[in-house]
């Protein structure tokens, strides 16, 4: 979903005027813990559920929210990435709650069409999701909106993920669009 937000807030932006030179200008504090996050993210999808990556995923995947969370906190002053954060904390709160996985409605997964993703959370298999069943805590924050098609990637996500996405739209849009171009958006703090 985030990478359909990046595609079409580009878009959007470019058709504002906006210019990827802006982009590459656009400054971001503490951008190491973006990085680490990332890495952590990776290596939990990577090696997948085996060996010692089992017993520590949650330390993992809690430790990447940290980092991002601590790159968001560092980045208020942008516009967007308060919405950036308040959904991020959503998808931490249900996360941890959870025992470091995001629970995932199996309906859900039926309806858009993803079968393998309901065979790998049924056989227990993801170090970062798992099925809702009763023990689920908060479930209401977790994976239960349908991006159905023809959504080009139809899938299930959260409501922390729509208030991220709204976020990252934001936050393209004060990155590549000029200011003079940016009164449809006048959230802009600096």
């Amino acid at each position: 979903m985030f990478t359909g937000t990046l595609i079409v807030a580009i878009i959007v932006a470019l058709l504002r005027k906006g210019s990827f030179s802006r982009l590459a200008e656009f400054e971001l504090n503490r951008l190491p813990f973006l990085l680490i996050s990332a890495g952590l993210q990776f290596l939990l999808h990577a090696l997948g559920a085996r060996g010692w990556m089992v017993e520590y995923a949650a330390l993992i995947h809690g430790l990447s929210y940290v980092a991002l969370l601590w790159m968001m906190l560092g980045n208020l002053q942008l516009r967007g990435m308060s919405l950036l954060t308040a959904g991020t904390i959503l998808n931490f709160l249900v996360i941890a709650a959870n025992g470091g996985r995001m629970p995932v409605w199996a309906r859900g997964l039926e309806l858009t069409g993803q079968e393998d993703m309901l065979l790998l959370l049924s056989a227990d298999q993801s170090l970062t999701h798992q099925l809702m069943g009763d023990a689920t805590v908060l479930g209401f924050l977790g994976d239960t909106l349908i991006l159905p098609p023809p959504y080009p990637l139809p899938q299930v996500i959260s409501i922390g993920d729509v208030i991220m996405a709204l976020g990252l739209f934001i936050l393209i849009q004060a990155a590549m669009v000029p200011p003079r171009f940016s009164r449809l958006l006048p959230l802009r703090r600096r």
